[in-house]
């Protein structure tokens, strides 16, 4: 695979969505070449595109539905929070962390604070990615209901130290303290 796919980049500068869409459902495609006409997508914000997406969210392809996750994220479109809410609290184990991710993307996007409490839930869960991605979105639409339970989530984790944790470790540490600084900075300015 050829990570700078020409005609796929160039169909994306020239915003040729059809042809991008096309290019997709050609079943002779990749799935390293699926994975980056998604991203695409979400790079040139199809809204065109987001109705594929939200389909490409339950492919069978893990990386083509990770792809999806974020780029619809990118894109913005306002409906797709529901799906993406329901991605992360009940779809495939390793496409959670993908859908809070683009959870926070979007609903950051419209300020739409119905992301809240299902990021603080999965704020819960065993899946260290998925706490993680949880913990960047709730930084990128500051909210004083999830001051407590980042800030929780910062003390369980301060024995951790750089020099020797686990690199996902270190990574939650880091989305908790900037998403706390996040929540304090707005509560600040308030």
């Amino acid at each position: 695979f050829d990570q700078y796919d020409f005609p796929i980049l160039l169909a994306a500068e020239w915003g040729q969505e059809d042809r991008l869409l096309k290019l997709l459902d050609d079943s002779a495609a990749t799935s390293a070449r699926k994975v980056q006409i998604v991203a695409q997508l979400g790079d040139i914000f199809s809204a065109q595109a987001a109705p594929r997406l939200l389909t490409a969210l339950k492919e069978p392809d893990l990386e083509v539905a990770k792809a999806a996750a974020v780029a619809l994220g990118n894109i913005g479109q306002k409906e797709s929070i529901p799906v993406l809410i329901e991605t992360m609290q009940s779809g495939r184990p390793d496409l959670r962390a993908a859908a809070a991710k683009g959870l926070g993307l979007v609903g950051a996007l419209h300020g739409d604070f119905s992301i809240i409490l299902p990021l603080i839930d999965a704020l819960n869960s065993d899946d260290v990615a998925v706490k993680t991605e949880a913990a960047w979105a709730l930084g990128k639409l500051p909210d004083r209901r999830s001051y407590e339970p980042l800030y929780t989530l910062s003390k369980s984790l301060q024995k951790i130290h750089a020099t020797d944790a686990d690199p996902k470790l270190k990574k939650l540490k880091e989305a908790v303290h900037y998403s706390l600084k996040q929540v304090d900075t707005w509560e600040y300015i308030q």
